[in-house]
């Protein structure tokens, strides 16, 4: 007697197929039964003021280094953030020359991710609240 290719799962597990089917402005969802929800369009504006209220902005900020080159600041900045040559020496080219430079907007644990990998790279960088 030969064994078996194929696996069959006991009995006692009950497998559901689960599929969401977008169509125009209805989402379909089948596991058996099939459920209907309108999805509402909202205006962009009305989506940034939810977002913004829900989920707060920070600034990253890197500040001058006087010890780093210049070119391994950019650098840096580049790689943390995914910013191309020109952006980056932009960003550390404000650093240098204002004390402070804004490396991005974004929430708060992106944003205290960011600062984080700058200072393991020993970049002085802080977060603040955006009130804009």
């Amino acid at each position: 007697m030969r064994p078996s290719n194929t696996y069959k799962a006991p009995d006692a597990i009950q497998r559901t197929e689960q599929r969401t089917v977008a169509d125009g402005e209805s989402i379909f969802r089948m596991d058996g039964k099939m459920t209907v929800k309108e999805v509402k369009q909202q205006e962009p504006a009305a989506l940034d003021s939810q977002e913004s209220e829900l989920c707060p902005r920070y600034r990253v900020l890197l500040h001058n280094d006087s010890v780093n080159e210049m070119e391994y600041v950019a650098r840096c900045v580049a790689r943390v953030f995914a910013l191309e040559w020109g952006e980056a020496w932009a960003v550390m080219s404000e650093a240098h020359n204002t004390g402070v430079g804004l490396c991005t907007v974004e929430p708060f644990e992106p944003a205290e991710f960011h600062r984080d990998q700058l200072r393991s790279f020993d970049l002085d960088s802080t977060i603040e609240k955006n009130n804009s």
